[in-house]
């Protein structure tokens, strides 16, 4: 089995129903699992089942993984969310499901 993060690289971990994340110390974040929403955030609902980078995402410090939706914070405080969003979950004021990140919060919004 390929080793794909080394112990030193890694800030954080999480898992939802069936998705899970790796931030890595560099803020880079990886992916995998079930994808029927778009939680894996790859702008797509196909599952994928190896860690794979989330692309145009960076400067992130915790990701958490929900029920089908998924949701990060970055180092200039600002929260991206994405995935399932049939009860305002992602908190962007709408219920359509969202395939890639989006900002909902920016702490300049207050």
């Amino acid at each position: 089995m390929e080793v794909l993060f080394d112990n030193q690289d890694v800030l954080s971990i999480d898992s939802g129903d069936a998705h899970s994340f790796v931030v890595k110390k560099d803020g880079t974040v990886f992916s995998w699992g079930i994808n029927i929403c778009g939680e894996l955030g790859d702008r797509s609902t196909k599952e994928n089942y190896k860690p794979a980078k989330i692309n145009n995402l960076s400067g992130v410090v915790d990701a958490e993984a929900g029920s089908r939706f998924s949701i990060i914070l970055k180092d200039d405080g600002t929260v991206w969310a994405w995935g399932k969003n049939d009860y305002g979950q992602l908190g962007n004021g709408g219920t359509e499901d969202q395939l890639e990140p989006q900002q909902v919060f920016s702490p300049k919004s207050n």
